[in-house]
Order: structure tokens, then C-alpha cells, then sequence
């Protein structure tokens, strides 16, 4: 179900066993850096399109990454790092790419000893001045080059789908403050089961020591309803495709011998309390 994940990085002390040599080995093997957009577009539209392609996967294996890097066999950001969860609600703009990764990043500069709370809206006026869906690609690329405000700033206005003009000050006509993304990768999608291990290794090694990272998923009824809450979601097999859909991973875990990915949306109040298992 998890195609894409982004990271836009901040550095911190490591928290686990795998070492600065490992950790660039496992990011060469995975991820790119994004540099220009269309080229890595292309190449992962064509991943992508290609098949679908699923997999059982065997939790020892699982189980054996966590001890090897000393992962905790739970992980919650919140918990972890005393964070407040900041669940939003996009409305009925389909402002998704904006609200995971300005989400993300928040969490990652609180993480550095820094809480601010950054703004959905400053990123759908200025750069796509729709509230069509947007690729993650060019949300990353536009947090590192162009960044974002405060959301107190540019608070978030686009709920019923109009969608303000990009302004050259805050809404109380004040000095923008911007906040940027140092930069970012993205997982390239090769879907078989070597790279499927290697991708639980970079997120987990991401979640811990850097903080959460953005997804993109396809968001089906079933998963859209929320019925399945507060069990790990799957799949019916039957419900209609809704499209792609960003959220963000908070962490990870095993519930009911299962594992999952935690993940929280900016749908308001769905699920639990935001968040949800898949």
C-alpha cells in the first residue's frame, strides 16, 4: 500500500546501532536525493505503472532488523519525543501533499529543540494556487528552495476549496518568516522483497532519529470510512479506488501479532483521534 515515502532531513545524535557508514550505504541502495523533478517523476511513474505486486512478509525478518539496529519493537513518535499530536483537517480541498508535509517537517524541527507549528496553505497558494492534488516530488522540492511559514502566518483558509492568492506578507501584514527543508529524498519503489526489508530499515531508522516521514498511499473506501479502526487496516479487496493520498508515519509496531505503520491524516477526528494502523 506505501509507494513513496520523502524525507526532508535534520540532523541529530543517533539513537541506534547502525553507524553513519550504514546508514549512507542503506540510502544509496534505496533513495534518491531530489534534484530535479521531472526526471525523477518519470522514473517512478514508470515503477509504478508497471505491475502491483504484493508479498506476505515474514515477521521474524522483521523482528531480526529490529534487534540487529536495536529498534525498539514499538515505536510512537509522540510518546517518544513528548510531542502533541497536531491532527488537521484539509476540508474539501484535496490539499493532502501540503498538509503531510508541512506536518512532517514540524515535527522534525521539534526534534531539534525547536516547536513550530508550520502552514498548509502558504504552500497551496504559492505554488499550486489550486486545491487540485499535488505530486509530493514538487512539495519537497518547493520546502527546500522556497519553504514555509507559520501557520499562524498564512493560516489555512482552503477548507471548502477556494483557494487565496499567494501573499508577500503575513495575514496581519507582517514579515514572512520562512522555515525550509535542508533537503530531501525519496524511496524509489522497487518492489520486491530485498528492497521491501531495506525499506523498513531506512523508515525506522528515519522515525527514530530524525523524526516522521511523508507518504504517499491509495486511499480506497474502505480505508476512507474508517471502519476498521482501531484493528490494522487492510485492504477489502472490493472498495473503490479513491486515488493517491499523502499521510504521514509516525511509527511502527505490532498489534494483535501483525505489524503495521502508523500513520496520522489530516482528516480531523477519523479513526483514532487522527491516527490510525495500516
Amino acid at each position: 500500500m506505501i509507494l513513496v515515502i520523502f524525507f526532508a532531513f535534520l540532523f541529530s545524535q543517533s539513537k541506534t546501532k547502525m553507524t553513519k557508514e550504514e546508514r549512507e550505504s542503506l540510502l544509496k541502495k534505496t533513495s534518491k536525493l531530489i534534484l530535479e523533478e521531472n526526471i525523477v517523476q518519470q522514473k517512478l511513474d514508470g515503477l509504478i505503472n508497471e505491475k502491483d505486486i504484493s508479498f506476505k512478509y515474514d515477521k521474524n525478518k522483521i523482528l531480526k532488523i529490529l534487534n540487529e539496529y536495536n529498534f525498539p519493537t514499538n515505536y510512537n513518535f509522540f510518546e517518544d519525543t513528548n510531542t502533541e499530536i497536531n491532527v488537521k483537517n484539509q476540508g474539501n480541498c484535496g490539499s493532502c501533499w501540503s498538509f503531510a508535509s508541512t506536518t512532517a517537517l514540524s515535527y522534525r524541527f521539534f526534534k531539534q529543540g525547536i516547536t513550530v507549528d508550520l502552514s498548509p496553505q502558504d504552500p497551496i497558494s504559492c505554488l499550486t494556487q489550486t486545491c487540485e492534488g499535488n505530486s509530493l516530488i514538487s512539495t519537497q522540492l518547493n520546502l527546500v528552495k522556497n519553504g514555509t511559514v507559520k501557520d499562524e502566518c498564512i493560516p489555512y483558509t482552503a477548507s471548502e476549496g477556494y483557494v487565496e492568492k499567494c501573499s508577500s506578507t503575513c495575514k496581519d501584514g507582517s514579515e514572512k518568516i520562512k522555515y525550509y527543508s535542508k533537503n530531501a529524498y525519496i524511496i524509489e519503489p522497487i518492489f520486491d522483497e530485498e528492497h521491501y526489508y531495506d525499506y523498513i530499515k531506512v523508515i525506522i531508522d528515519q522515525l527514530i532519529n530524525y523524526g516522521p516521514v511523508v507518504s504517499s498511499i491509495i486511499s480506497y473506501d474502505d480505508f476512507s470510512y474508517g471502519k476498521f479502526c482501531p484493528d490494522i487496516y487492510s485492504y477489502d479487496g472490493i472498495s473503490g479506488n479513491r486515488g493517491y493520498h499523502a499521510i504521514v508515519i509516525v511509527g511502527y509496531g505490532f498489534y494483535k501479532n501483525k505489524y503495521f505503520w502508523l500513520i496520522q491524516n489530516s482528516w480531523g477526528d477519523w479513526c483514532e483521534k487522527g491516527l490510525a494502523k495500516i
